[in-house]
């Protein structure tokens, strides 16, 4: 794998165990390392941090990239937004989000990974949501990517669980959102490639030529036009067509080179009045794949330097990211799994009809 360097990936990827605990960084090398530095099991191909999209026209929040982290993850079940909030629909996703933001706050103890609970402790976790959704707190366990978006443009529901295109699809719908950087950590993710042992000789080969035209300029070019990273996001080519503005608000932290009004007449020019705005509302309408066009057209890229008043990308910088996270999810699944889709069925069954 040429392209796969210590130097130029991600560095959880090689060096997890500064970011999780150690349940929680043994299960990340099972399923990544056959001898971790040195062989691969898997070939991650993009990864991204999940957390919780929210309406700023509702909740008294703003994101400043990795610098501002106010959002709590329970805030979904808060009762000034009754009725208005969202989980996903998946108990490995709702336990393990639920599970990390009780265990960081210090109201329950975990024996291992977070991830990967026990039948009794994956009870406490259905018994701590029980009450809220019995109430009424969670309007919907969304499952169809369209719902979730609609929900929000319309302004139907107010934050919940998601992955990060639906802040930037519910933004395309003229709904100021944000992604927030979670008190307690959003959890890491990535997509991979595998070659099975099974393969004939011939298969294996080409099935590796296509885990390394995963990583090449081409394809990681188109899978950050989708707001996804590279793992492998140190490469100078990939540098040099990304362009300095938006590598540096991509990956570094960095703000946009033009102030947010005038990011809004660029992303918006069929609607002046968002440029009016208060900026905490104007930076939640901001589409990078709009404003950092260049990256897919061909033009050039834009000249100039971070101004003060620029956009700031969603939970920061890498660094800023990989601090702020405990634990991941995919490509990770519970032992008892199961257990975990028969409790979630349970709590499913308990929303008000």
């Amino acid at each position: 794998m040429p392209r796969w360097r210590e130097d130029k990936v991600l560095d959880m990827f090689y060096h997890v165990e500064k970011y999780f605990k150690p349940a929680q960084a043994e299960r990340f090398n099972y399923l990544l390392w056959k001898e971790v530095g040195k062989t691969l099991v898997a070939v991650p191909v993009m990864w991204n941090f999940d957390s919780v999209t929210y309406l700023p026209e509702f909740l008294p929040y703003e994101e400043r990239g990795g610098t501002k982290r106010t959002l709590a993850y329970s805030e979904l079940w808060n009762p000034e937004w009754k009725g208005r909030t969202g989980m996903q629909d998946e108990g490995f996703t709702v336990f393990s989000e639920t599970a990390n933001y009780l265990e960081a706050t210090g109201q329950m103890t975990f024996s291992g990974a977070i991830t990967n609970l026990t039948e009794k402790e994956v009870d406490a976790v259905f018994n701590y949501l029980l009450p809220y959704v019995k109430q009424g707190f969670i309007k919907t366990f969304w499952f169809s990517y369209g719902d979730i978006v609609t929900l929000f443009s319309t302004r139907e529901v107010w934050l919940a669980s998601t992955w990060q295109p639906v802040c930037f699809d519910t933004r395309k719908a003229g709904t100021p959102a944000y992604y927030a950087a979670l008190q307690h950590g959003p959890f890491f993710w990535y997509n991979s490639g595998y070659v099975s042992s099974l393969a004939s000789p011939e298969v294996a080969e080409e099935g590796i030529r296509l885990l390394n035209w995963h990583l090449e300029l081409f394809t990681q070019m188109l899978y950050t036009r989708q707001g996804y990273p590279t793992p492998a996001w140190a490469w100078e080519d990939y540098k040099n067509a990304m362009g300095d503005e938006f590598y540096g608000w991509f990956y570094e932290g960095k703000s946009t080179y033009l102030p947010i009004d005038e990011v809004m007449k660029v992303i918006w020019p069929n609607k002046p009045e968002f440029a009016t705005l208060p900026e905490r509302l104007q930076n939640a309408l901001f589409l990078p794949d709009v404003y950092f066009k260049h990256f897919w057209t061909g033009e050039p890229p834009r000249k100039g330097t971070p101004h003060p008043r620029g956009n700031l990308r969603d939970l920061g910088s890498v660094d800023d990211k990989q601090k702020m996270t405990r634990y991941f999810l995919s490509p990770d699944l519970p032992d008892n799994n199961d257990y975990y889709v028969k409790k979630f069925e349970e709590l499913k069954a308990a929303l008000p009809v």
